[in-house]
């Protein structure tokens, strides 16, 4: 005998456009999470020190990535 048991479902964040993985057993769905973690300034600051090499393509610094991230996730999270 098997048992069917539901662990995670697919939220539409924008219609059409967007999905975010909601895992059964946490609270937010994916998209929540990367939203609130990506508008953390000391988690981005601590990503962008140690990832500080793969700036150089981009042409920017840890303090302007870690604020382009925060108003580019702001902007994303207002459409939903």
């Amino acid at each position: 005998m098997f048992i069917i048991v539901k662990i995670f479902e697919i939220k539409e964040i924008i219609t059409g456009a967007l999905y975010a993985v909601h895992r059964t057993a946490e609270a937010d769905h994916s998209m929540n999470q990367m939203a609130e973690q990506y508008s953390d300034a000391e988690f981005l600051l601590a990503y962008f020190e140690q990832n500080k090499g793969k700036l150089d393509f981009f042409r920017t610094d840890v303090q302007s990535a870690v604020l382009k991230t925060i108003q580019e996730v702001n902007e994303l999270t207002s459409r939903f």
